[in-house]
């Protein structure tokens, strides 16, 4: 017997090497649990349906270190490795990485920066990847919005 085969590498799921769809959060434990319910009933995404990047601060990481960021190498490993077609890109209100709520004078204004965020995270995804869609979603205390799709 092999040892591919007993380590359990003959089972049908390490046969299936592609993966569509990427899915970028924040690793805020508020937020990741949500996010996902709330993609598994808009998208019909299930486990097993994307790689899961969650970092803290993953739009922030993406926009400030562009190409050398951990959230560029994951995304750059699911798109090569993987064949992912769909990037779900997300941020959401309140993030420590950005000085959380306290650093914008107003709701509004957080509102504003986390769409200028996901607006240039979703530009810099696609000059890297042309042929990738980018879905942004901005995470409110019980709301998703949908952005720059």
């Amino acid at each position: 017997m092999s040892l591919l085969r007993l380590a359990g590498y003959d089972n049908p799921f390490f046969a299936r090497h592609t993966c569509r769809n990427a899915v970028v959060v924040c690793q805020d434990f508020r937020f990741v649990e949500q996010y996902l319910a709330f993609l598994k009933a808009r998208y019909c995404l299930e486990a097993g349906d994307y790689n899961l990047i969650a970092v803290p601060g993953p739009v922030k990481d993406l926009v400030l270190a562009k190409y050398s960021g951990i959230v560029h190498r994951a995304i750059n490993i699911s798109v090569a490795c993987h064949q992912v077609e769909n990037v779900f890109l997300s941020t959401h209100i309140d993030c420590a990485a950005e000085g959380g709520s306290a650093a914008f004078d107003s709701p509004e204004k957080e509102m504003d920066f986390c769409d200028k965020r996901l607006h240039e995270g979703r530009e810099i995804l696609h000059s890297m990847f042309p042929s990738v869609k980018v879905i942004c979603h901005l995470i409110g205390e019980s709301d998703f919005f949908v952005l720059h799709n």
